[in-house]
């Protein structure tokens, strides 16, 4: 596993929260801190020790100052293989190699750091439903 994912999750264990994929994947991906991040799930509904759903994670990493962009296929269709399957944590990097995404799967969500997985999933094969690109517009952070 990556070192910012390890270093996310010693913060989570100072913390003493489980069930927190949202918290982790939005602290790497907007690039903030763990306890940023986890006041930013908090504003939108999230609880110590549960889960949120992926439009509350999504506005969470929005109030943290970020742009978010669907990743989609050229066609503007869901984001799919050339074989026609979805992707997972095993296939998505090749894919997503440069910039910062959350990726989506059943009941979890993980970010996605040029093309590397900061998560637990990573060579995995769970199928991912939805990818966005996070970007820190330009001039917005010191």
């Amino acid at each position: 596993m990556s070192n910012r994912y390890t270093k996310i999750k010693r913060s989570r264990l100072a913390k003493n929260d489980n069930n927190n994929c949202s918290v982790i994947a939005t602290s790497i991906a907007c690039r903030v801190s763990y306890f940023k991040a986890h006041a930013a799930c908090a504003n939108f509904g999230r609880k110590d020790g549960h889960g949120m759903n992926n439009m509350n994670i999504l506005l969470a990493a929005k109030q943290l100052g970020v742009e978010l962009t669907p990743v989609t296929n050229r066609n503007g269709k869901p984001l799919l293989q050339k074989n026609g399957s979805k992707f997972t944590p095993k296939t998505i990097g090749k894919r997503l190699k440069s910039g910062y995404f959350l990726a989506f799967v059943h009941a979890h969500v993980f970010a996605v750091v040029n093309g590397e997985v900061e998560d637990w999933t990573d060579g995995r094969a769970h199928h991912i439903y939805e990818v966005w690109r996070v970007s820190v517009p330009k001039g917005s952070r010191s």
